[in-house]
């Protein structure tokens, strides 16, 4: 929407050697999951381990067969809760979301008890053919004090899974679901977009001087900027655009170095 601070868009193809090496990423990665399960110390029992392994092993393949559809699609988005902080809504195509909604159902029933999955709750709603959990997210550092505090929001549906971290977020993932599949056919597939008085907003704390310039420099129609990659007939363009704030900013930049 045109009031968020941020966001990223991206739905393109991809080819088979991004998929290869996409799958050989996501193999090393599990590997590496597999030798930490093997040493963890919360996990006291061989049995404790497998049942890991096997949930790690089982999203794995979601992950591939995701990838091997040849395409991605999805997106970020930064918006600003009413208490003045961050709050987070991220959604994407995935192949298989019925097992991986299966996957998610098993882990929190085989580590009921467990320390952090009290706080996960299975369906407390549903929504145009997506079953929401709720979550209580750890926050720590610069994170609690820059996202919004309240209970994150999943949701799965068949063929997409979302996901709301900050503020109202089960309204938040609701409205994202209600969005899926309408677009906007003046967006390229790959963009990012973003009012810098926001961002500043949400994430420039304290009192470091370039953050107060960036407050001065962007206001009014200025206060924007896009990044667009847009594909062209032997290869793509890339598009940036920024706002008269930028130059703004530049300029008061300048003018605090010379003193003036």
């Amino acid at each position: 929407g045109a009031d968020a601070a941020g966001s990223l868009n991206f739905a393109m193809p991809i080819s088979d050697s991004m998929r290869e090496f996409f799958r050989d990423s996501v193999r090393s990665s599990m590997d590496q999951a597999r030798a930490d399960i093997d040493e963890s110390e919360k996990l006291q029992t061989v049995e404790q381990k497998k049942i890991v392994m096997d949930l790690l092993d089982r999203v794995g393949k979601v992950i591939e067969a995701t990838a091997d559809t040849g395409k991605v699609d999805g997106t970020i988005v930064i918006n600003m809760a009413s208490d003045g902080k961050a709050q987070i809504v991220a959604a994407g195509s995935v192949a298989q979301g019925d097992e991986l909604a299966k996957i998610i159902d098993d882990a929190v029933k085989q580590n009921a008890g467990q320390p952090g999955f009290e706080k996960f709750k299975l369906d407390v709603a549903k929504h145009g053919g997506a079953r929401i959990h709720s979550f209580e997210p750890e926050l720590k550092g610069e994170n609690k004090e820059n996202i919004s505090s309240g209970p994150g929001h999943l949701a799965i549906r068949s063929d997409a899974v979302y996901i709301a971290l900050g503020g109202d977020s089960l309204a938040a993932l609701k409205a994202a679901i209600d969005q899926t599949g309408k677009g906007s056919p003046t967006r390229p597939p790959v963009s990012i977009r973003a009012q810098p008085s926001k961002l500043v907003a949400l994430f420039g704390k304290g009192e470091d001087p370039n953050i107060k310039l960036a407050r001065e420099a962007f206001t009014g129609e200025g206060d924007h900027m896009s990044l667009e990659l847009l594909p062209g007939e032997r290869g793509a363009r890339l598009r940036l655009e920024l706002g008269e704030g930028f130059l703004r900013f530049i300029a008061l930049s300048v003018s605090q170095q010379l003193g003036g």
